[in-house]
C-alpha cells in the first residue's frame, strides 16, 4: 500500500493553488493534410490509431494549417474513427498558424470538436496546442473563452524566426514575461524539437533548449510538453540544402527518451510526428508508403522512395512504457533494431532538386543496430557481403558497421544457435535520386 500511495502522490502536479492528478500521456503530432491507409476511410483511420495505441500512444495532435474543405472531411472521419472503436483514444487541435489559418477558423474546429467525447481534455478543460502564431492566439483564445470555450493552451511560439538549424524559442522571455503579458492566455508550453541534433552538449542540440525550457516552466510551475523525433529529412527544401540532420539511429531515439525520463520530466509528450512523410519525421509503422498514402505518388513517384519506420517505432514503445510507468522495463526477449540510409552519403544521382547540401551531424555510412538482449550473444551483420561479427553483452547494446551496397542480413547467435535471422532493404549503388530517408526494421527471437 506504501508504494501504491508514493506512485500516486508523484503524480500530483500543484497548479495555480489547485491539486490536480496527473497522468502522464503520449500523443503523437498528426498531420491531417495526409492520409494513411485505404485513402482516409473510417476504417483507415482505426487502422492509424490501433498502430498508435499499440505502441502505448494515448492520442493525436491534429495539425491543422488550414480548415477547409478536405481538413473538415479528414478531421470528422478521425473523430467518427475514435467515437466507433470506443476505447477512450484522444484527439485534439495543434493549430499550424503558418499556412494562413484565420481566427474564425480556429474558433469553430474548437467550437465544432471539443464537446466530443474523445477530445481530450485536461482539468475538465479542453487542449489546445498550437505551432507559430504568437500574438495572434491571444485574441483567439480572449474570444473562445468569451464563447465558454475555456481552453487549456499549450503552444509552440517561437521567437526566433531564422535558420531552423540555429532556432531555439526564448523560453526565458516567454516566461518572465508570463506574469504581464501572458497569464491569461498561456497554460503550459510546448517545445516542438522536430528540427535539431538529438544530442546534448553539442551545437544545434534540442535537449539543450528542451532541459533548460523544461526547468524554467517547472519553476514557474507551468505545464510541459516535450518531443521525440526519428530523424529529420527536408527532401522538398532546395533552397534551404534539403537539409539533413544525422540522428544515429536508435542512438538517437535513445538519447531523446533518457532525456525526457530522467531530466526533464514533462506532463505530456509528443511525438513529432505520426505521418509527416515528406519531412521524415514519421512514427507510423505503416510499410509501402506511397501505396496507401494521398498525395505522396505526386510529389515522388520513385516507388519506395518513403522508407518503413517500423524500427524507430517499435523502439519507442519500450521507451513509451518506462515513461509513463515511472519503471524501467525488464527485457523479456530478444529484440534488434536497424536502422541506414539505402545510398551511399557520396551518391552522385542527376536529381533535379539537387544534392544534400546542408548535412548537420556526423555523417557517415553507417548501419546503426540496437539489440535488446536477455542474455549475452553475438550479433553478426553481412553489408554487402562484408560480414562483421560483434560480442554484446545483456541488455541493451548499440552498435555501428560500415555499410556496403547490395543486401542486408542481420543475425544474433547465441551458444552457437542463431535465434535472429533477417534481411533488410537493400542499399543501392547507383540511386535514381537522392533520397536521405531512413529505413529501419526490427526482429524478435519469440522462441
Amino acid at each position: 500500500m506504501k508504494k501504491v500511495f508514493l506512485l500516486i502522490m508523484l503524480n500530483i502536479l500543484l497548479l495555480n493553488g489547485y491539486v490536480y492528478a496527473q497522468a502522464k500521456k503520449v500523443f503523437a503530432h498528426y498531420m491531417v493534410c495526409f492520409t494513411s491507409y485505404d485513402n482516409g476511410s473510417v476504417d483507415g483511420y482505426k487502422k492509424d490509431i490501433q498502430d498508435a495505441q499499440n505502441l502505448g500512444i494515448d492520442g493525436f495532435a491534429l495539425n491543422c494549417g488550414s480548415w477547409d474543405a478536405t481538413y473538415k472531411l479528414h478531421v470528422s472521419k478521425l473523430f467518427q474513427a475514435a467515437n466507433e472503436l470506443g476505447t477512450n483514444f484522444n484527439l485534439f487541435f495543434s493549430v499550424d498558424k503558418c499556412c494562413g489559418i484565420t481566427s474564425d477558423q480556429v474558433e469553430d474546429m474548437v467550437q465544432t470538436y471539443t464537446g466530443n467525447q474523445n477530445y481530450y481534455k485536461y482539468n475538465n478543460r479542453p487542449f489546445l496546442s498550437a505551432w507559430g502564431g504568437g500574438d495572434f492566439f491571444r485574441s483567439v483564445i480572449t474570444d473562445l473563452r468569451k464563447k465558454g470555450y475555456n481552453v487549456y493552451f499549450v503552444p509552440f511560439l517561437y521567437n526566433k524566426v531564422g535558420s531552423y538549424a540555429t532556432e531555439i524559442p526564448d523560453y526565458g522571455t516567454i516566461v518572465q514575461n508570463y506574469n504581464a503579458y501572458w497569464k491569461n492566455y498561456i497554460d503550459g508550453y510546448f517545445y516542438f524539437g522536430a528540427v535539431g541534433l538529438p544530442f546534448k552538449n553539442i551545437k544545434g542540440s534540442n535537449l539543450d533548449a528542451a532541459e533548460a525550457s523544461a526547468s524554467v516552466l517547472h519553476q514557474n510551475r507551468m505545464t510541459f510538453m516535450s518531443f521525440v523525433s526519428p530523424q529529420y529529412w527536408g527532401d522538398r527544401q532546395p533552397t534551404a540544402g534539403r537539409r539533413y540532420y544525422e540522428y544515429n539511429g536508435g542512438e538517437g531515439i535513445i538519447s531523446q527518451w533518457e532525456s525526457i525520463i530522467k531530466s526533464q520530466k514533462p506532463d505530456w509528450v509528443e511525438l513529432s510526428t505520426w505521418n509527416d512523410w515528406t519531412e521524415g519525421t514519421y512514427f507510423s509503422p505503416i510499410d509501402n508508403i506511397d501505396d496507401y498514402v494521398f498525395p505522396l505518388k505526386q510529389l515522388h513517384p520513385e516507388k519506395g522512395f518513403y522508407k518503413s519506420h517500423k524500427g524507430f517505432a517499435e523502439l519507442s514503445k519500450y521507451y513509451i512504457q518506462w515513461y509513463k510507468n515511472g519503471v524501467k522495463p525488464a527485457i523479456n526477449k530478444d529484440k534488434i533494431f536497424y536502422f541506414y540510409r539505402t545510398q551511399s552519403k557520396n551518391a552522385t544521382p542527376a536529381d533535379p532538386k539537387g544534392m544534400v547540401r546542408s548535412r548537420i551531424g556526423k555523417v557517415d555510412d553507417i548501419i546503426y543496430v540496437t539489440s535488446f538482449l536477455r542474455s549475452p550473444a553475438t550479433l553478426v551483420v553481412s553489408s554487402g557481403g562484408v560480414v562483421t561479427s560483434y560480442d554484446l553483452g545483456i541488455g541493451i547494446n548499440n552498435t555501428r558497421i560500415p555499410f556496403q551496397a547490395g543486401q542486408q542480413i542481420f543475425k544474433v547467435v547465441r551458444s552457437g544457435t542463431t535465434i535472429i535471422n533477417q534481411q533488410g532493404e537493400d542499399i543501392i549503388s547507383a540511386p535514381k535520386s537522392f533520397n536521405f530517408n531512413v529505413y529501419s526494421g526490427f526482429a524478435v527471437n519469440n522462441k
